[in-house]
């Protein structure tokens, strides 16, 4: 943040469009959140599918702000009819991440409009990193935490979240996604580093003349059209 104010987004598919975004920022010392769904590059609106978030820690100073928190029913999403999920087929998991400087036009209110960020990009993630084996136990401490809201406008998330245990409390169960496809080990005749209008077009072209072709993109998978073919990253 710059001099306290900012706030950070978060895509649980890697780009912006069509998924299910999740936007904290601080307000009154406290990390609150927003979850939201846009279909283009514009203001998102504000999402009425059944994601819910819960807050269980967080911290605020004048340059950062932290937050531990639980997305349930994020893994897939249903916006006015408007369907996705997490994608898992290639073996990994993109997330998309926003940050701005400015703090949104109303920070009391979990309707509030975003200024554009200044900054973006895209994080890679293998499955079987992320999955915590302790997850159920670890949840079961903040059991009863009221520091949440769900997907619907104007509900507040101000209180703590409670850190005792309720023995009675019935264990989360969680899906894990699919185990990450190890990297290819094959020698390959050329390597386009860049999926983009140059890099798609030169793999098409060499894998067209017989040569085998890796090609490497940083960001979320894309497809480009080429000669009425689509060939994809």
């Amino acid at each position: 943040m710059t001099n306290g104010a900012g706030y950070g987004g978060i895509s649980h598919s890697g780009s912006m469009p069509s998924a299910l975004l999740l936007v904290l920022w601080p307000n009154q010392g406290k990390v609150i959140g927003s979850f939201r769904y846009a279909t283009g590059y514009t203001q998102p609106e504000v999402y009425n599918g059944n994601a819910k978030l819960t807050i269980l820690t967080s911290t605020v100073n004048n340059t950062h702000f932290t937050a531990v928190y639980r997305c349930q029913n994020c893994w897939s999403w249903d916006h006015k009819g408007s369907t996705g999920q997490v994608p898992t087929a290639a073996g990994y998991l993109l997330a998309g991440w926003a940050q701005a400087h400015q703090n949104p036009g109303q920070p009391g209110s979990l309707t509030t409009t975003f200024r554009q960020h200044e900054n973006q990009g895209i994080a890679v993630f293998t499955p079987e990193k992320i999955v915590s084996p302790n997850y159920d136990t670890w949840v079961k401490k903040f059991d009863g935490a009221s520091n949440s809201t769900s997907s619907a406008p104007g509900t507040s998330t101000t209180p703590p979240p409670s850190s005792s245990t309720d023995a009675s409390a019935t264990p989360t169960t969680t899906t894990k996604p699919i185990v990450a496809t190890p990297a290819p080990t094959t020698t390959y005749d050329y390597i386009v580093v860049g999926a983009g209008a140059g890099g798609i077009p030169l793999a098409d072209k060499l894998s067209e003349s017989g040569k085998s072709v890796l090609l490497i993109e940083r960001g979320p998978p894309s497809s480009y059209r080429w000669g009425g073919r689509k060939s994809s990253s």
